[in-house]
């Protein structure tokens, strides 16, 4: 990518490069040669998901034909995660179809288009009581789209173009191509699905991220991504949360051991997606040790400041390496920190040291680890072999 000042461009370019990332939500759910896949911003919905392409192209009509046909296995991908997790939900939820939109924009500036951030985006996303989606309402007339059948067509038609390219419910692709003379609203498609899906006006993501809901998008899909079949290569383990007791050791002794294990991590390409320095700035603006001064009250709000910063982070990976080989310690938070990334969906493996019988006999730990080891080093190497097994 490597395109200045592109938000999308910026959320791949770290993500391979220094395996950082700004927020937590950029993480990179699933990916192939030419798309990748994340949660999308102003989710008014839950599993709500945008796929980007990883070069810079304005729209997906200026895909090559290779693109063209990733970017449709990548749609059929998402939707067939969106209804696999449909079918694992809840069953008394009301039944859904995923639909995909994209707002086209073109390479000339000067013609009014609904897309927010030039960079070609797809919407993928469950949905509700959309059958009016396309008709007029108080705001904006109805539009009139073109229904196509394939997807050269689609872009054979819609390259060098403003348009909005719809798939229904029933999988059926339409197309409007946008006269210049008769300008839609930014995010058109997104405001139409609001309004008709919540009874809220919601739609504009610079406004409302609706964090609640991305999150409940990781949580609810990052490990039915992860293990579909056939794509462990697109789910490698790279960014690792690294889980260890804190309470009455030294901060530098702390700080080295942060250290060495990202350095035995980046020899095998992983890092980590957190640090000590993470977990210092959690503590603002008091430590766990002095609970003790506080109220019930004060001790609970920052107390859920520093569990859902930890829990963001652990959003962030893609396995959890747990150090509990400190000898009789309670381990209360480390264990809270592997049953989240558990119900995350994340790889969990952790080093239990001395305590390995116990840990290895206990159900709670058992169920909510993928591997249980004695040391550090071992954990590492379970890492380092499940990514070898992606490979083959």
């Amino acid at each position: 990518m490597n395109t200045v000042d592109c938000k999308f461009c910026d959320i791949f370019d770290r993500q391979q490069t220094s395996g950082k990332m700004e927020h937590y939500y950029d993480k990179i759910l699933w990916q192939n040669d030419h798309w990748f896949v994340v949660p999308a911003n102003g989710a008014f919905v839950e599993n709500y998901l945008l796929i980007i392409s990883k070069r810079h192209m304005n729209a997906a009509a200026y895909s090559t034909s290779k693109e063209m046909h990733s970017l449709h296995y990548a749609i059929r991908t998402c939707k067939s995660v969106l209804n696999t997790y449909e079918t694992l939900a809840t069953h008394n939820l009301p039944r859904c179809r995923p639909i995909v939109f994209e707002h086209g924009s073109t390479d000339d500036r000067s013609i009014a288009v609904p897309q927010s951030i030039h960079h070609a985006h797809i919407h993928v996303l469950p949905a509700y009581n959309t059958n009016q989606i396309l008709g007029g309402d108080n705001y904006q007339n109805e539009l009139s789209m073109e229904p196509i059948s394939t997807y050269p067509e689609f872009f054979e038609k819609a390259k060098g173009k403003p348009y909005i390219f719809y798939i229904d419910q029933q999988g059926q692709m339409q197309l409007k191509i946008l006269d210049p003379n008769e300008p839609v609203r930014s995010q058109e498609m997104r405001i139409r699905l609001a309004r008709a899906m919540v009874p809220a006006n919601n739609f504009n993501w610079r406004e409302e991220l609706h964090e609640n809901n991305i999150q409940k998008t990781m949580v609810n899909l990052k490990s039915l991504f992860r293990d579909l079949p056939n794509l462990r290569q697109n789910a490698r383990l790279k960014h690792i949360y690294y889980a260890r007791a804190m309470d009455g050791l030294c901060p530098n002794q702390v700080a080295d051991d942060y250290s060495h294990v990202a350095e035995e991590l980046a020899k095998h390409g992983m890092t980590l997606c957190n640090s000590i320095a993470d977990k210092e700035h959690t503590l603002v603006p008091s430590r766990p040790q002095d609970f003790t001064a506080r109220t019930f009250q004060e001790n609970k709000r920052l107390a859920s400041f520093i569990v859902n910063e930890n829990s963001k982070n652990i959003l962030k990976s893609d396995a959890l390496l747990t150090n509990m080989t400190r000898p009789n310690h309670p381990y209360v938070g480390c264990i809270a920190e592997i049953i989240d990334a558990h119900r995350q969906g994340t790889f969990t493996v952790t080093a239990c040291g001395p305590n390995y019988d116990y840990y290895t006999n206990n159900f709670y730990m058992v169920h909510h680890n993928d591997a249980m080891v004695h040391t550090v080093p071992q954990a590492i190497d379970i890492l380092v072999k499940e990514n070898d097994r992606g490979l083959n």
